[in-house]
């Protein structure tokens, strides 16, 4: 899973600049939540057997591929959202989600995996990225255009951008 976030983030910053930090979320959450879905019925051990390790860890890959949409659109959406005297607050509350949920995850999914079987354990971080794609959906809107946002971005435009190249 680290290697696909780590293969996934520069693609999924260049679709945040280009699609928006709402749409980057939804399509990420969405399509990790499906990913997810799958290995549940198909990447986990169960009535058809053991899964390869190489489905497995395709699995595991893309999940992490598609994962990696939620670092940089959330960090941009927190540069947008919140005033330069509230970002501090709010980037260490987005911070602290990644150690919390891998401790509350170490906590709840090996019970969960010895009681219920793995396909339970894909099956509610399934849910809880589809939880999360609704609580976006609801919340999450894209900043309206204001003067300051509107100079901003022309000033941003007009400026040489270092990830593309000039001829």
């Amino acid at each position: 899973m680290g290697l696909g976030i780590a293969c996934s983030e520069f693609p999924w910053g260049v679709l945040t600049d280009r699609w928006g930090d709402r749409k980057v979320l939804l399509t990420g959450l969405g399509a990790t939540a499906l990913a997810l879905l799958l290995m549940a019925l198909w990447g986990a051990p169960g009535e058809h057997g053991v899964p390869g390790l190489g489905l497995v860890g395709a699995g595991l890959l893309l999940v992490g591929m598609l994962g990696g949409s939620v670092n940089g659109s959330s960090g941009r959406a927190v540069m947008v959202w919140f005033s330069s005297a509230e970002r501090g607050m709010a980037m260490c509350i987005r911070q602290t989600a990644v150690p919390l949920g891998g401790a509350v995850g170490a906590l709840i999914l090996p019970t969960l995996a010895r009681e219920a079987g793995f396909a339970a354990v894909y099956g509610l971080l399934s849910a809880c990225c589809a939880i999360s794609l609704l609580l976006t959906w609801t919340w999450l809107r894209d900043p309206e255009a204001s003067a300051t946002v509107v100079n901003a971005v022309a000033a941003a435009e007009a400026a040489p951008s270092p990830d593309r190249a000039r001829l």
